[in-house]
Protein backbone atom coordinates (compact mmCIF):
# COMPACT_ATOMS: atom_id res chain seq x y z
CA UNK A 1 0.00 0.00 0.00
CA UNK A 2 2.59 2.33 0.94
CA UNK A 3 4.27 1.55 -2.36
CA UNK A 4 1.42 2.08 -3.86
CA UNK A 5 0.64 5.74 -2.47
CA UNK A 6 3.76 7.70 -3.18
CA UNK A 7 4.04 6.11 -6.84
CA UNK A 8 7.48 7.36 -8.19
CA UNK A 9 5.20 8.07 -11.75
CA UNK A 10 3.48 11.10 -9.75
CA UNK A 11 5.96 12.46 -7.89
CA UNK A 12 8.43 12.03 -10.84
CA UNK A 13 5.82 13.70 -13.01
CA UNK A 14 4.89 16.85 -10.93
CA UNK A 15 6.77 17.28 -7.57
CA UNK A 16 6.46 20.36 -7.41
CA UNK A 17 2.88 20.42 -7.12
CA UNK A 18 3.26 17.59 -4.56
CA UNK A 19 4.98 18.89 -2.56
CA UNK A 20 3.36 22.75 -2.70
CA UNK A 21 0.56 21.00 -2.07
CA UNK A 22 1.54 19.78 1.42
CA UNK A 23 3.05 23.08 1.91
CA UNK A 24 -0.26 24.47 1.63
CA UNK A 25 -2.12 21.64 4.11
CA UNK A 26 0.20 22.01 6.53
CA UNK A 27 0.08 26.02 6.51
CA UNK A 28 -3.44 25.97 6.35
CA UNK A 29 -3.55 23.74 9.38
CA UNK A 30 -1.20 26.07 10.78
CA UNK A 31 -3.44 29.46 10.02
CA UNK A 32 -6.55 28.29 10.61
CA UNK A 33 -8.41 29.60 13.95
CA UNK A 34 -11.65 28.36 15.39
CA UNK A 35 -13.86 26.11 13.16
CA UNK A 36 -15.49 26.65 9.81
CA UNK A 37 -18.69 25.49 11.44
CA UNK A 38 -19.56 25.83 15.11
CA UNK A 39 -20.88 21.53 14.94
CA UNK A 40 -16.71 21.09 14.73
CA UNK A 41 -15.65 22.51 17.88
CA UNK A 42 -19.16 22.68 20.36
CA UNK A 43 -19.98 18.78 19.62
CA UNK A 44 -16.97 17.15 18.93
CA UNK A 45 -14.05 18.90 20.66
CA UNK A 46 -16.14 20.32 23.58
CA UNK A 47 -17.72 16.68 23.85
CA UNK A 48 -14.31 15.45 24.60
CA UNK A 49 -13.15 17.93 26.79
CA UNK A 50 -16.52 16.95 29.11
CA UNK A 51 -15.35 13.47 28.98
CA UNK A 52 -11.98 14.31 30.40
CA UNK A 53 -13.26 16.44 32.74
CA UNK A 54 -12.16 19.79 31.00
CA UNK A 55 -15.61 21.13 30.21
CA UNK A 56 -18.91 21.30 32.25
CA UNK A 57 -21.71 19.18 30.65
CA UNK A 58 -24.17 21.52 31.63
CA UNK A 59 -22.69 24.36 28.77
CA UNK A 60 -22.95 21.50 26.21
CA UNK A 61 -25.42 21.89 23.92
CA UNK A 62 -28.72 19.94 23.90
CA UNK A 63 -26.96 16.79 21.57
CA UNK A 64 -25.21 16.42 24.40
CA UNK A 65 -27.93 15.39 26.75
CA UNK A 66 -30.18 13.83 24.20
CA UNK A 67 -27.00 11.36 23.08
CA UNK A 68 -27.92 12.72 19.93
CA UNK A 69 -24.46 12.56 18.10
CA UNK A 70 -21.69 10.01 16.77
CA UNK A 71 -19.29 8.70 19.74
CA UNK A 72 -16.67 8.16 16.68
CA UNK A 73 -15.51 11.56 16.86
CA UNK A 74 -15.54 12.57 20.19
CA UNK A 75 -13.55 9.20 21.04
CA UNK A 76 -10.82 9.98 18.12
CA UNK A 77 -10.33 13.65 20.22
CA UNK A 78 -10.24 12.76 23.80
CA UNK A 79 -7.50 9.63 22.54
CA UNK A 80 -5.29 12.81 20.54
CA UNK A 81 -5.87 15.22 23.76
CA UNK A 82 -4.55 12.55 26.21
CA UNK A 83 -1.73 11.73 24.39
CA UNK A 84 -0.57 15.06 24.00
CA UNK A 85 -1.35 15.82 27.53
CA UNK A 86 0.79 12.79 28.67
CA UNK A 87 3.60 14.43 26.25
CA UNK A 88 3.28 17.81 27.92
CA UNK A 89 0.98 19.51 25.61
CA UNK A 90 -1.98 21.29 27.38
CA UNK A 91 -2.24 24.37 25.55
CA UNK A 92 -6.28 23.91 23.90
CA UNK A 93 -4.91 25.68 20.54
CA UNK A 94 -1.84 23.55 20.23
CA UNK A 95 -4.36 20.26 20.46
CA UNK A 96 -6.53 21.88 17.94
CA UNK A 97 -3.49 22.76 15.53
CA UNK A 98 -1.91 19.30 16.29
CA UNK A 99 -5.85 17.63 15.46
CA UNK A 100 -6.17 19.75 12.46
CA UNK A 101 -2.63 18.93 10.90
CA UNK A 102 -3.00 15.28 11.41
CA UNK A 103 -6.56 15.37 9.61
CA UNK A 104 -4.60 17.37 7.00
CA UNK A 105 -1.88 15.32 6.27
CA UNK A 106 -4.21 12.17 6.42
CA UNK A 107 -6.51 13.80 3.89
CA UNK A 108 -3.56 15.03 1.63
CA UNK A 109 -2.17 11.33 1.29
CA UNK A 110 -5.69 9.89 0.18
CA UNK A 111 -5.94 12.31 -2.49
CA UNK A 112 -2.38 11.59 -3.44
CA UNK A 113 -3.89 7.84 -3.54
CA UNK A 114 -6.63 8.85 -5.54
CA UNK A 115 -4.43 10.28 -8.22
CA UNK A 116 -2.28 7.11 -8.38
CA UNK A 117 -5.53 5.39 -8.90
CA UNK A 118 -7.07 7.56 -12.02
CA UNK A 119 -3.65 9.80 -14.00
CA UNK A 120 -3.08 6.49 -15.90
CA UNK A 121 -6.76 7.38 -17.05
CA UNK A 122 -5.91 10.60 -18.58
CA UNK A 123 -4.49 10.05 -21.78
CA UNK A 124 -2.63 13.74 -22.40
CA UNK A 125 -0.13 15.78 -20.23
CA UNK A 126 -2.49 18.61 -20.08
CA UNK A 127 -5.37 16.32 -18.68
CA UNK A 128 -2.76 14.48 -15.91
CA UNK A 129 -2.02 18.11 -15.16
CA UNK A 130 -5.02 19.89 -15.11
CA UNK A 131 -6.57 16.51 -12.87
CA UNK A 132 -3.66 17.21 -9.98
CA UNK A 133 -3.80 21.02 -9.80
CA UNK A 134 -7.96 20.29 -9.51
CA UNK A 135 -7.48 17.97 -6.59
CA UNK A 136 -4.29 18.80 -4.91
CA UNK A 137 -4.20 22.83 -5.35
CA UNK A 138 -8.05 24.23 -5.75
CA UNK A 139 -7.92 27.23 -3.65
CA UNK A 140 -10.74 25.96 -1.34
CA UNK A 141 -8.81 22.45 -0.54
CA UNK A 142 -6.24 22.57 1.67
CA UNK A 143 -8.40 24.92 3.71
CA UNK A 144 -11.19 22.06 3.83
CA UNK A 145 -9.19 19.07 4.19
CA UNK A 146 -7.49 20.17 7.97
CA UNK A 147 -11.23 20.32 9.16
CA UNK A 148 -11.93 17.66 11.37
CA UNK A 149 -15.97 17.88 10.82
CA UNK A 150 -17.92 14.64 10.89
CA UNK A 151 -18.84 15.89 6.83
CA UNK A 152 -14.83 15.64 5.77
CA UNK A 153 -14.05 12.40 7.59
CA UNK A 154 -17.22 11.22 6.24
CA UNK A 155 -16.15 12.32 2.73
CA UNK A 156 -12.84 11.14 3.33
CA UNK A 157 -13.51 7.76 4.27
CA UNK A 158 -15.95 6.41 1.52
CA UNK A 159 -13.51 8.51 -0.98
CA UNK A 160 -10.74 5.93 0.51
CA UNK A 161 -12.67 2.72 0.55
CA UNK A 162 -13.91 3.28 -2.98
CA UNK A 163 -10.25 3.35 -3.84
CA UNK A 164 -9.55 0.32 -2.04
CA UNK A 165 -11.83 -1.39 -3.66
CA UNK A 166 -10.75 -0.14 -7.38
CA UNK A 167 -7.01 -0.88 -6.17
CA UNK A 168 -8.37 -4.40 -5.71
CA UNK A 169 -10.51 -5.25 -8.65
CA UNK A 170 -7.57 -3.63 -10.75
CA UNK A 171 -4.81 -5.85 -9.09
CA UNK A 172 -3.35 -8.77 -10.73
CA UNK A 173 -3.07 -10.47 -7.03
CA UNK A 174 -6.36 -10.25 -4.82
CA UNK A 175 -6.04 -9.33 -1.62
CA UNK A 176 -8.87 -9.52 0.82
CA UNK A 177 -7.28 -7.43 3.41
CA UNK A 178 -8.22 -4.15 0.66
CA UNK A 179 -11.92 -5.75 0.47
CA UNK A 180 -12.08 -6.22 4.15
CA UNK A 181 -11.04 -2.27 4.40
CA UNK A 182 -12.84 -0.92 2.26
CA UNK A 183 -16.10 -2.39 3.65
CA UNK A 184 -14.56 -1.11 7.63
CA UNK A 185 -14.38 1.94 5.88
CA UNK A 186 -17.95 2.29 3.74
CA UNK A 187 -19.20 1.67 7.55
CA UNK A 188 -16.77 4.37 8.95
CA UNK A 189 -18.35 6.73 6.21
CA UNK A 190 -21.66 6.67 7.50
CA UNK A 191 -21.45 6.77 11.12
CA UNK A 192 -18.94 9.73 11.17
CA UNK A 193 -21.93 11.43 9.32
CA UNK A 194 -24.77 9.77 11.32
CA UNK A 195 -25.79 12.12 14.18
CA UNK A 196 -28.31 9.51 16.37
CA UNK A 197 -26.02 7.14 18.00
CA UNK A 198 -25.72 7.21 21.63
CA UNK A 199 -23.01 9.16 23.36
CA UNK A 200 -22.08 6.71 25.99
Amino acid sequence: MPTFLFSSAVFRMYPYIVWTSLLLTISAAYFSVGNHHPDEHFQILEFANAKIGLSDTKELPWEYEQLARSTIQPFMAIYAMKLMHAIGIDNPFSIAFLIRLITGICTWAISILMINVFIGDFKTKGGKLFFMLSVLLLWFVPYLNVRFSSENLSGYSFLLALLLLLIHLKSVHKKGVLLMASGLLFGFSFYFRFKWLLLY
